[in-house]
């Protein structure tokens, strides 16, 4: 948890998707970015980035993330901009005082699935990194432009996903020339829409899907 706090921070995180980028140029002509929840927000700032459009074939999200569900979390609305304004240990102290020093996920109820998810999952980490959260999605939402995303783009969602905002994801990809959508609405977990951990019963047909 540590870990994440000091290096998964907006510009270690960015500059990791544009080195991967880098070495899928290596491996092929063009490449198709795979977006997965806020990876799927920093995939799309990339896919506008002028200089990585001529070697982009395609964008493939998963609930992309470019903002918090306010109605569901209304305080990030109202007060993600307080909290990058103010100094450093006035944020961690605000954020204690709301969420508590650690923020944890939610377990899987089987035995075996805990398992596999502690195995592959940070389970715990400080509530300070909440704040390179907020760092990414402000970046995200004033660093792409719409009109600038040129490339194919194929998009999975769960309408009642309690994490993203379905309004600013739409709002983000309206421009793009060609455009599909896959109402996942029936996965396990609303967020975490398909995978072999979260929500096995929706893997064949989301990648028959992506794969189409």
């Amino acid at each position: 948890g540590e870990m994440m706090l000091k290096m998964a921070t907006r510009d270690a995180l960015f500059g990791d998707v544009a080195t991967g980028f880098a070495l899928g140029k290596l491996l092929g002509r063009r490449v198709v970015l795979l977006g997965v929840s806020m990876g799927g927000g920093i995939s799309t700032w990339l896919a506008t980035r002028p200089w990585a459009l001529p070697e982009l074939a395609g964008l493939l999200l998963i609930a992309p993330a470019y903002g918090v569900n306010t109605s569901r979390v209304l305080a990030y609305k109202y007060f993600k901009w307080f909290l990058r304004t103010v100094p450093t240990w006035l944020s961690r102290a605000l954020l204690h005082a709301s969420v508590g020093p650690v923020h944890g996920l939610g377990m899987r109820k089987s035995p075996e699935a805990r398992a596999r998810q502690m195995k592959a999952w940070t389970m715990a980490y400080p509530s300070e990194c909440l704040l390179n959260t907020i760092d990414i999605f402000l970046t995200i939402e004033f660093g792409v432009n719409s009109a600038d995303l040129k490339v194919p783009t194929c998009v999975m969602y769960n309408p009642s996903d309690p994490i993203v905002c379905l309004e600013s994801f739409k709002k983000v990809l309206q421009a793009a020339p060609s455009i599909s959508y896959l109402k996942v609405a029936d996965s396990e977990e609303p967020h975490n829409l398909t995978g072999n951990l979260m929500s096995p019963s929706t893997v064949d047909r989301c990648s028959r899907h992506f794969i189409d």
